[in-house]
């Protein structure tokens, strides 16, 4: 490789300057390799200066990759001059390096190991690398309810286009034997309102067969209200008043399940709203 020569290179009166100048900038960066002085240099020298010194193996490390930048964004600069009678500027060069620099790190094309050895003044190289999230795997399963205790699992089903609404549930023991089941047709104007007129029908069933009752729901919000003992949203006070009324002489819990775990009362609930009158199902 010929011997490195700014202007004919580049073709600006003070190629060299500007080149040891935003070299001069980026040094900081790799305090391990002593400063590179030398005007009559070679461009392959310029290039490895870093990486020799750095004794770095790793083609896509900074050391290797910020002086391609060097020269590549001085070019561009240059073009500028030439073609569109801007003025040269150094600090220019600097900025487009370390916006080039930004978008690798963003799309993950370089890394920590990419800047290994090295003190980058730049926040996104100093900042720890973000964890990458995992998936977590969770088994949903119904559980049965302790001893003595009934659980009551609902469900509510809205359907906007039809406005039909139904609900369904299913109250089983401490052993997983159902105790009884339903589903029945609602009037309501929303799912979740679907949801609590569910819990208020079953409610009053499951009262006759203990006073240790464990309600379980898939609606967050509306297990959210219970274990708050919230009244709200107002257009629901009337609904969760009387469903408070109905659970205030009897001991009572409420916990969440996901929709997985809660598949019979859906399917309860789903029949409901197909159904024309409340239908009672026994253990048998």
């Amino acid at each position: 490789m010929q011997n490195f020569n700014g202007e004919e290179l580049l073709l600006l009166p003070n190629a060299v300057a500007v080149l040891i100048q935003i070299w001069s900038q980026f040094s900081r960066w790799f305090p391990e390799a002593p400063e590179f002085g030398r005007r009559d240099c070679s461009l392959e020298e310029r290039l490895r200066w870093w990486q020799r010194h750095l004794k770095c193996r790793n083609k896509r490390h900074i050391c290797i990759l910020i002086p391609c930048l060097i020269f590549w964004y001085i070019w561009t600069e240059r073009n500028g001059c030439v073609h569109c009678e801007n003025v040269f500027k150094t600090e220019n060069v600097c900025k487009r390096i370390v916006l080039h620099l930004r978008n690798l790190v963003l799309a993950g094309q370089i890394g920590p190991d990419h800047w290994q050895g090295c003190v980058p003044r730049v926040d996104f190289m100093t900042a720890k690398p973000r964890e990458c999230r995992t998936k977590r795997v969770e088994k949903v399963q119904w559980r049965p309810p302790d001893f003595s205790w009934l659980k009551l699992n609902t469900d509510g089903a809205y359907e906007g286009a039809s406005g039909k609404a139904g609900a369904g549930g299913i109250i089983r023991n401490h052993l997983g034997d159902i105790v009884e089941g339903f589903y029945t047709p609602l009037t309501a104007a929303s799912g979740f309102e679907a949801e609590l007129k569910a819990l208020l029908e079953r409610i009053v069933i499951a009262k006759a067969h203990s006073c240790n009752l464990w309600l379980e729901t898939d609606a967050e919000r509306l297990f959210s209200i219970l274990e708050k003992n919230h009244l709200w949203p107002a257009e629901m006070r009337h609904n969760m008043a009387r469903i408070y009324m109905e659970l205030r002489d009897i001991q009572w819990k409420v916990t969440c399940i996901r929709r997985e775990g809660n598949k019979v009362a859906d399917l309860m609930a789903s029949l409901g709203k197909e159904s024309q009158s409340l239908t009672r199902l026994g253990a048998d």
